[in-house]
């Protein structure tokens, strides 16, 4: 079996997929999304930490008759901080987005893993490889984004309910 000539660049041996010179800078997108990845992670963890922490004492304080202002300071303080997670969490998703451009605009041709295939499936559409469709319907669909907000969303409601027991109870 002969092979493609390498006059400057790779060719992969399995796919012969030819690699240019700007594979460096594919890798070098690579890292930086991987860096905002564990970044977002990493923020997304100790704000949703912070915040099961608060709504734990919280919704301690409601079952054992806590004091109506100790609620009302306790709620806004929560709600305010997830305020800040929501802010925090929507600009580190900007940045993971702007990486993810990053890298399928120096993916190499042909490769089909962020770029083609990788987008129709992250979009939602049917993909199919080696004879398997894949696609994300339902719940699977729904996107990181969509699934952190809901979660951000779901602790604000929960504070403003225990901001409304804390003003029954300090009335």
């Amino acid at each position: 079996m002969s092979h493609p000539r390498r006059s400057g660049s790779t060719v992969l041996p399995s796919t012969f997929v030819t690699i240019g010179p700007n594979i460096e800078r594919y890798q070098a997108a690579l890292q930086l999304l991987n860096m905002e990845r564990e970044r977002l992670f990493a923020m997304f963890s100790a704000f949703l930490v912070a915040q099961a922490v608060i709504g734990g004492l919280l919704a301690n304080a409601v079952a054992e008759d806590g004091n109506g202002w100790l609620l009302i300071g306790g709620a806004a303080f929560g709600w305010l901080l997830a305020v800040l997670w929501l802010s925090a969490l929507l600009r580190n998703l900007k940045s993971h987005d702007f990486r993810q451009a990053q890298v399928r605009r120096d993916e190499p041709d042909g490769w089909n893993l962020m770029k083609g295939e990788g987008e129709h499936f992250a979009a939602g559409c049917k993909v199919t490889v080696d004879h398997a469709k894949y696609q994300l319907k339902g719940l699977a669909g729904w996107t990181i984004r969509q699934s952190a907000q809901a979660l951000v969303a779901l602790f604000m409601l929960g504070y403003v309910t225990i901001l409304v027991v804390g003003i029954e109870r300090a009335a």
